[in-house]
């Protein structure tokens, strides 16, 4: 009997990891609206031509860049914006690697925000701008659940976070 035992939990631990790794490559489960575990990994390259898109279409604007408030989001977007080419600021009021790594204050720049469901800020109230505008919302949908929502929010003329 004792031989059995280990060979069960093995074959046991075996299955449930075949099972993830399936449901990872394929995403076949639909999960609860906001609950989804690929929030962190899902709809990246889509948010950042997205943003892209917006950022192009802003001709008025001599510096423009993309804006997040959270660190987590802003490796992401620096990530898959890559083939755009397009700068990325972490706008936040906490000292970290970006600080070191974005020696360019963006003071002036037109800053197109990225406010997730999970971050959502008032950018007005956070930021110190000319004028805040919105420039639309991407649903990010997988197996019919909503994984996010990205609100994308015009900074004109950023002016720092506000104290």
């Amino acid at each position: 009997m004792e031989k059995e035992i280990p060979f069960f939990s093995i074959g046991f631990s075996l299955v449930l990891t075949l099972f993830a790794y399936a449901e990872l490559a394929g995403k076949f489960f639909t999960f609860p609206d906001y609950k989804s575990p690929f929030r962190d990994i899902y709809g990246f390259p889509e948010v950042a031509e997205n943003a892209d898109r917006l950022l192009k279409k802003n001709t008025s604007a001599i510096s423009k860049a993309l804006a997040v408030t959270n660190w987590t989001m802003g490796s992401r977007i620096m990530y898959y914006s890559l083939p755009y080419s397009d700068e990325v600021f972490v706008i936040d009021k906490r000292k970290d690697q970006f600080d070191l790594w974005q020696a360019k204050e963006p003071l002036g720049y037109d800053l197109l925000f990225l406010n997730t469901h999970f971050h959502e800020l008032d950018i007005g109230k956070y930021v110190r701008c000319d004028r805040v505008d919105s420039a639309g919302k991407t649903e990010l949908m997988l197996n019919g659940g909503k994984v996010d929502t990205i609100e994308f929010v015009w900074c004109r003329n950023y002016q720092g976070v506000r104290p």
